[in-house]
C-alpha cells in the first residue's frame, strides 16, 4: 500500500490529495518481472539461492559466475540473524558441485562440515573435494 505524506515544490511542501501521476498501479512482483535474473548455472557458476520477496519465495534462481566471483573480494553482510551463514553454505554447497574451484573455510565455530547435522560432508562430491582439518576430529576420523 502506498500513501502520500508530503508533495515538496521549491520551498513548499503541502499534503498532497492523491498520487501523482508518474506513479503507476503497485502490484507485487511476479516471477516473469525477474526472469533476467536467471543464469545457465552450466560452466561455473556458483548458485546464492532463490528471490525473495518480502517473506515470498519466488522461484528464480540466482547464480553468479564463479570467475568473475573469485578474481574479486566478496564481503558478506548483514546484522545477526539475516542469514549471512545459510548463504555462505549455500554458496559453498554449489561451489563444489562445479568441481571448479578451490575455497579454504576458516570456520571457528564449525559451522558448515556438519560436524553435528547436514553440512559440506554430505555433499555427493564431498569425497572427491572436501577436505576437514581439525585438532578435535569428529569421532572416526583422525586429526590433521
Amino acid at each position: 500500500m502506498a500513501r502520500p505524506i508530503a508533495n515538496v515544490t521549491g520551498n513548499t511542501v503541502r499534503t498532497p490529495k492523491r498520487l501523482p501521476p508518474f506513479f503507476s498501479t503497485v502490484r507485487h512482483v511476479t516471477n516473469e518481472d525477474l526472469r533476467f535474473l536467471e543464469t545457465d548455472p552450466r560452466g561455473g557458476k556458483v548458485f546464492i539461492g532463490n528471490v525473495r520477496s518480502g517473506s515470498k519465495v519466488l522461484d528464480i534462481k540466482v547464480h553468479i559466475p564463479g570467475e568473475e566471483m573469485f578474481t574479486h573480494h566478496v564481503l558478506v553482510a548483514a546484522t545477526t540473524g539475516r542469514g549471512k551463514s545459510n548463504l555462505v553454505k549455500v554458496m559453498l554447497w554449489s561451489i563444489i558441485g562445479t568441481g571448479k574451484f578451490g575455497v579454504l573455510v576458516l570456520d571457528p565455530h564449525d559451522e558448515y562440515y556438519g560436524r553435528s547435522g547436514p553440512g559440506l560432508k554430505d555433499h555427493p562430491e564431498a569425497k572427491r573435494f572436501v577436505r576437514y582439518y581439525s585438532p578435535k576430529p569428529p569421532p572416526g576420523r583422525t586429526a590433521s
